[in-house]
């Protein structure tokens, strides 16, 4: 499937001739994005675990020490995979890299802030929390003006 950058969907070659193909519906491409950045907060989860000096290592030594290491670094590694393999899928999957690009940022920043909170008891105050908000705001609004400007799709075929 070759993108035409013209308009918001892929032509596909079949038996010489052009046609048409409906581009893969909003929905599978913010999925795609907000998915890679849940995988991005679980990657710092892990990495914390891994890297910092968290309590549940020093209640361990020994081999279970070194099992706990080597089980988050396995983690960290996974996470940041997946993370790339759906931040490249909606990259793909959408009409402005715009749009993946701030869904998956604004994902990673809510939901490592709050997995912080719950796992790690960190503090936020209230400016953090605002910054949050303007964050979440600021997607919305990308999202609406971009998928308002979009162009139309035409259903005729090219030749």
């Amino acid at each position: 499937m070759f993108l035409d950058p013209n308009t918001r969907h892929g032509i596909c070659r079949r038996q010489g001739l052009f046609e048409q193909c409906r581009h893969p519906p909003y929905s599978t491409m913010s999925s795609s994005a907000i998915g890679a950045g849940c995988f991005a907060c679980l990657g710092s989860v892990f990495a914390k675990l891994t890297f910092g000096d968290s309590s549940l290592s020093h209640s361990l030594d020994g081999a279970g020490w070194y099992a706990l290491k080597i089980a988050t670094l396995a983690a960290f590694i996974f996470c940041n995979v997946q993370m790339w393999a759906l931040h490249a899928k909606a990259l793909r999957l959408c009409g402005s890299t715009l749009q993946a690009v701030v869904l998956n940022t604004a994902a990673n920043f809510v939901l490592t802030g709050i997995c912080g909170r719950l796992l790690f008891g960190e503090n936020h105050d209230i400016v953090w929390w605002s910054g949050i908000g303007l964050i979440i705001l600021g997607t919305l609004l990308v999202s609406t003006a971009q998928s308002q400007n979009a162009p139309e799709e035409k259903s005729e075929k090219v030749e």
